[in-house]
């Protein structure tokens, strides 16, 4: 019974310093004041449809676009620790834009007043 209860110590133990070992080289996800995972975005300011290409790739999330972006403003670009929901309302900042998370992986942006003909739904 002794030797069981070391190797229980042994093994939360070592889990302990995995995790720390984790946390200091980066692997274990960082979490904002909201709880939601943060990405650090490094997005210049650019035309929209590029800046929304860039979050794509660093966010990791699939974005459709359903508007015609060479119509859209330039994008003011966004830099630092930001959960991708709070990065992405910076980027379309001054944008007639919404946009939806569908899945945790998945954005939808949008023209502020749809075509009534198109299929995205409402929020």
């Amino acid at each position: 019974m002794a030797a069981t209860l070391r190797q229980v110590k042994g093994v939360k133990c070592g889990l302990l310093l995995l995790a720390l070992w984790c946390l200091a080289i980066g692997m274990l996800p960082v979490h904002g004041q909201d709880g939601a995972q943060t990405v650090l975005f490094d997005i210049p300011a650019q035309p929209m449809g590029s800046a929304l290409l860039r979050f794509s790739e660093q966010a990791r999330v699939q974005l459709i676009l359903a508007v015609d972006a060479r119509a859209l403003p330039d994008s003011i670009g966004v830099q630092g620790d930001y959960a991708p929901h709070e990065a992405l309302e910076r980027l379309i900042e001054g944008a007639p834009l919404e946009y939806y998370f569908t899945s945790a992986n998945t954005v939808t942006v949008r023209g502020l007043h749809p075509n009534p003909h198109d299929t995205v739904p409402p929020l």
